[in-house]
């Protein structure tokens, strides 16, 4: 049986589901083809990936092709970085344990917390930045006027907030904004905002 290292895990599951690399689930083709690679779409409590056999290596065959678990192993899986915010129900996110084991990450949606014990908002979203976890964000959409308010925004206590994380975060925000029918992004949170632990 072949080990992997944490980080290879962590490259597999963030490539499955199509959150490292190239944009790939882009549409309606897009959504069928996540569902194809992922497996599932709904909890799955053995396996956060879906059903798959990729996890345990495949015999080399001549012309098989190389499984997305050792094309991360051999260095060769387009891993480029990206920023993304997910949602709260997000497969990614079912296995807390795993979350916590692979990345140090605790989450919790904290919707149905009462107000006065929240942490970081009433929905707020990890945000994910190349393979890791660097912070939480609350940005609520008012479809009617067009605009996304950012309520709030939590980096991890270890993040260093970099020109490019800001570049990435300034798109990920005008995309964020987009996808919800948004055409202004509006902000009273600083950038460097205090970091939070939940």
């Amino acid at each position: 049986m072949k080990t992997i290292t944490k980080q290879q895990a962590r490259q597999f599951i963030l490539s499955k589901q199509g959150l490292t690399g190239a944009y790939r689930f882009i549409g309606k083709d897009g959504a069928y083809e996540y569902v194809r690679q992922a497996g599932c779409i709904q909890y799955d409590p053995v396996d956060v990936c879906g059903r798959n056999a990729e996890l345990t290596l495949q015999s080399r065959v001549k012309g098989f092709r190389k499984t997305m678990l050792q094309e991360i192993i051999e260095g060769q899986h387009d891993l480029k970085p990206r920023m993304s915010f997910l949602a709260p129900l997000d497969p990614l996110l079912w296995d807390k344990a795993l979350i916590l084991a692979l990345w140090d990450y605790r989450y919790s949606w904290e919707i149905y917390t009462p107000a006065v014990k929240r942490k970081f908002g009433y929905y707020p979203l990890p945000v994910l930045f190349g393979e890791r976890f660097v912070g939480r964000i609350e940005a609520v959409p008012d479809r009617k006027e067009q605009i996304l308010t950012v309520k709030g925004l939590w980096w991890e206590p270890d993040v260093r907030v970099t020109k490019k994380m800001s570049a990435a975060l300034d798109r990920t925000l005008r995309e964020f904004g987009k996808f919800n029918d948004c055409r202004t992004v509006e902000s009273s949170v600083k950038k460097k905002q205090k970091s939070g632990r939940n």
